[in-house]
């Protein structure tokens, strides 16, 4: 935000690489302590949400088809993208700390 103006990038979005380091993240071990340090740096789980502005409907991605399907990502690479949505981001939390804390069978 140069002199008070507000514009879109011009420059893409490196997508792929922004969302490896989300998934890097991500997906701490449920039997995690905090001598591990491999896991220390993660969390049980992140949500990423993607949106392109340009259009004049804005266009949410909902899974890693639909940005490979726009060549926002490589088209022979899983990201991991489904992963992270944030579908289902709420109960797979829960799940997660319910088992962790041994509150679920």
């Amino acid at each position: 935000m140069r002199q008070n103006k507000v514009k879109f990038k011009t420059n893409p979005t490196d997508v792929q690489g922004i969302t490896k380091s989300f998934v890097s993240i991500s997906s701490r071990k449920p039997e995690f302590d905090s001598t591990d340090l491999h896991n220390l740096y993660r969390y049980d789980r992140t949500a990423l949400i993607w949106v392109d502005f340009c259009p004049t409907e804005p266009r949410i991605y909902c899974s890693e088809a639909e940005l490979r399907a726009d060549g926002l990502i490589d088209s022979k690479e899983n990201i991991g993208y489904d992963f992270i949505t944030p579908k289902n981001f709420a109960s797979d939390l829960i799940s997660l700390h319910l088992k962790r804390f041994g509150l679920s069978g």
